[in-house]
């Protein structure tokens, strides 16, 4: 089954194995290409609904053990990004294959979502001495910035493939591994320590593929980029019904930015 992580690492070894070629050809200053650009309340973020289990820290005074899920979603209302880019082999001087990532540094409206169905044991709390009890127990922690790193392999055709392609328009098609990582938790109530067989992620992984558009504006050459991941959850619809809320179950991710070329 294809996973998101046997995606990111057959990315690396196309990395790796189209190294070698790279060093022995032209100097990479002839390949490599720079973008920057920006998001306007059109990068959204979900991740697939995650199971835990294991120890966690609920309270100052109790320790809660159980199994549960976890889930991050996150809206930017302002995305800075830039697309770092590399042509691994150049079919001609209109045609490309090329590695790519589109990092990006957003400010968003967001939360990381924890449900945990557990028979804790409460210890060293005066009020309630050796007490058991099943509990479902919630947290949500709001985010402010998410942090991207994304890495893609693209073909690329037309303006923008090369240094010396001769179209007036261009395109890009790739497919990769999307990432978010959740920065700045207003809040830590519900932390997993030693003993969890499946940790809290903090950097959330899911295949996807981006399309470009690429043209001339006077003397400055852009890129209109969406890019769109899907990470289905694989989870029961009795879990679907025992979580609250009624954001996404699935992972889905999109981005649309527009870019402009620092170097063309």
């Amino acid at each position: 089954m294809i996973t998101p992580k046997n995606l990111l690492f057959s990315c690396l070894f196309i990395v790796l194995f189209m190294h070698g070629s790279l060093l022995k050809s032209q100097p990479i200053k002839e390949r490599y290409f720079g973008q920057i650009g920006f998001s306007l309340f059109s990068d959204f973020f979900n991740s697939k609904i995650t199971p835990i289990e294991g120890k966690f820290n609920f309270t100052e005074y109790s320790r809660v053990e159980g199994k549960g899920y976890a889930r991050y979603n996150t809206f930017n209302w302002f995305t800075i990004s830039y697309t770092a880019r590399i042509n691994a082999y150049q079919f001609s001087k209109n045609a490309s294959l090329s590695i790519e990532s589109p990092m990006a540094f957003g400010l968003s409206l967001g939360q990381r979502e924890l449900y945990l169905n557990s028979m804790d044991s409460v210890i060293e709390d005066p009020d309630f001495p050796n007490s058991k009890t099943m509990r479902t127990i919630t947290e949500r922690c709001s985010t402010m910035v998410k942090l991207s790193v994304p890495l893609f392999i693209n073909f690329n055709y037309g303006l923008g493939s090369t240094l010396g392609s001769d179209l007036n328009k261009g395109i890009s098609i790739g497919l990769g591994v999307d990432n978010a990582t959740p920065i700045f938790l207003t809040q830590k109530d519900l932390d997993i320590v030693n003993g969890s067989d499946k940790k809290i992620p903090s950097i959330y992984f899911m295949p996807a593929v981006t399309i470009g558009y690429r043209f001339w504006t006077q003397t400055v050459a852009r890129e209109i980029n969406l890019k769109v991941g899907y990470l289905p959850s694989h989870v029961s619809q009795e879990v679907i019904n025992s979580i609250p809320g009624t954001g996404p179950i699935n992972g889905l991710s999109v981005r649309l930015s527009y870019n402009k070329f620092l170097n063309f």
